[in-house]
């Protein structure tokens, strides 16, 4: 009885088996959950235009006078690199040294100004407040952009997923209007980088049995002997001839 009902269940388990539909391509735009529409993000916080608008009149200013007088002071990658910082344990060594000039003045010496030293004390602790207040406004503007960003991304996609519907019903108008749509959800080939010894292969196989069309060249630019670079033409993916140059992409003859 045992044996039977363990059959009965194996069959069963076939059936279900078979009958699962073939995986299908999903559309990003049909895996995200959809925006309440009553709770819109913006109308419940202090986000919307006319706030944003004059946070920009009023730090416009500000930022248009800093870049006119401090632009010439920004530092190149490897100048800042050169610098010694200005870190945490820096400003208690840069205070310590400030007040120990001012107890023990016998051991200054002569070529360190000591008024521009305890000025350029107060400059870095300013500056650095700044630097921390400019800081958190950079992560609550970032964080504001990524949730007005969301918002108005789910509401496009309720928009397309109408035209795609109605594409899909043969509703007159709609096909034109998802033709263009759904291009932005197709993953385009990056044609910049270079071709691989894996790709050339690819297409010359395809040339030999058929199956593509056009013509692959490959000319090898240095000696034999040290395997130089090779200037490969592939047109058997493009319409017009697309120059490539690689120094790995060698074919064995």
């Amino acid at each position: 009885m045992a044996k039977k009902t363990q059959t009965t269940k194996t069959q069963t388990a076939k059936t279900r088996t078979t009958a699962r539909k073939p995986a299908t391509t999903v559309n990003p735009a049909e895996t995200l959950p959809p925006v309440a529409a009553s709770e819109p993000i913006s109308e419940n916080s202090f986000v919307s235009v006319d706030n944003i608008q004059q946070l920009d009149d009023d730090l416009r200013p500000v930022y248009e006078a800093m870049m006119a007088d401090w632009q010439e002071q920004a530092l190149s990658p490897k100048q800042r690199l050169q610098m010694l910082g200005s870190g945490v344990r820096r400003y208690g060594f840069n205070d310590k040294v400030s007040d120990f000039a001012e107890s023990n003045p016998e051991f200054i010496p002569p070529y360190l100004n000591v008024p521009k030293f305890k000025r350029n004390i107060r400059e870095t602790e300013m500056l650095r407040d700044i630097s921390a207040m400019l800081a958190q406004m950079q992560r609550i503007a970032d964080d504001l952009l990524l949730i007005t960003g969301d918002e108005v991304y789910r509401q496009a996609l309720m928009y397309y997923n109408t035209v795609r519907d109605a594409s899909r019903r043969r509703v007159p108008g709609a096909e034109a209007l998802y033709r263009i749509l759904e291009q932005y959800f197709k993953r385009r080939k990056n044609t910049s980088e270079e071709p691989t010894e894996q790709q050339i292969m690819h297409d010359v196989k395809g040339l030999l049995h058929g199956t593509k069309e056009g013509e692959v060249i490959i000319k090898n630019t240095g000696k034999k002997t040290t395997r130089g670079k090779k200037i490969v033409v592939d047109e058997t993916a493009k319409p017009k001839g697309h120059f490539k140059e690689t120094e790995s992409g060698e074919v064995d003859e």
